[in-house]
């Protein structure tokens, strides 16, 4: 199952989990940028968070694993930040295969004509 998520400013956040491997794609007028790591298994949805200059990607694995999403750039953040206070994003589930998708293998070139 993956998530989306509309942020405010125009970009779509896509989480998908692939066994122990996230991808966290964003998008915005066609033109998309994705990360994937090693999170573990999800033990429940994902949660994203807006906070003053960045949203938290918060990621429910055992440890929980958080992102600070920064424009089109996703950081790793060593440690929980402090979300008590902040409004949270809502996520559709989305079918998988939402997020970037790879490049379609390139058509092979025709020989060419001798001279």
């Amino acid at each position: 199952m993956a998530y989306q998520a509309q942020l405010d400013d125009g970009r779509t956040l896509t989480l998908e989990q692939h066994g122990e491997q996230t991808l966290i794609s964003v998008e915005q007028q066609g033109q998309a940028q994705a990360s994937g790591t090693t999170t573990g298994t999800w033990t429940a949805p994902p949660q994203v968070h807006r906070l003053q200059d960045r949203f938290v990607v918060e990621l429910r694995t055992n440890p929980p694993v958080y992102f600070a999403l920064y424009g089109n750039q996703v950081q790793s953040l060593g440690e929980a930040p402090d979300l008590g206070k902040h409004g949270a994003v809502e996520l559709k589930a989305v079918p998988d295969g939402q997020g970037m998708k790879p490049m379609e293998p390139m058509t092979p070139m025709k020989p060419m004509k001798p001279l």
